[in-house]
C-alpha cells in the first residue's frame, strides 16, 4: 500500500500490482500464509499479509488492480500436496520424465 500511495502522490501511472508466488508458505499453497484457513503449523510468522482482503479493497479504491502470479509447482510441504497427489483421488500431478 505504501508503494501504491507513493505512486499516486507523485502522479505516476499505476494500474496493476502483481504479487509473486514466493509469498506462499510453500509453493502450491496458493493462498496468503496469514489466511485464517491455513493450518497453524503452515502459517508464516511475522508475515506481510495481515489483512489481504482489506488491502485489495484499498487498492481497488485507488483504481489499482491486484494480480497474483501463480506457478504450477507443488512442494511436498504444501497444504495441497496430500490431496492433490492421492492416487485414489485421481492424482492431479503430471509426472516429469524422471518420475518426480
Amino acid at each position: 500500500l505504501r508503494v501504491a500511495s507513493e505512486y499516486r502522490k507523485r502522479k505516476l501511472p499505476l494500474s496493476v500490482i502483481v504479487i509473486d508466488y514466493h509469498h506462499w508458505a510453500h509453493e502450491g499453497d496458493w493462498r496468503f500464509c496469514d489466511d485464517a484457513d491455513v493450518p497453524p503449523d503452515k502459517r508464516c510468522h511475522g508475515g506481510c499479509w495481515p489483512d489481504p482482503t482489506a488491502m485489495a479493497a484499498q487498492l481497488q479504491e485507488m483504481d489499482i488492480t491486484l494480480a497474483i502470479s501463480v506457478w504450477p509447482d507443488v512442494d511436498v510441504e504444501s497444504i495441497n500436496y496430500v490431496n492433490m497427489s492421492n492416487p485414489h483421488n485421481d492424482s492431479m500431478f503430471i509426472r516429469g520424465k524422471s518420475g518426480l
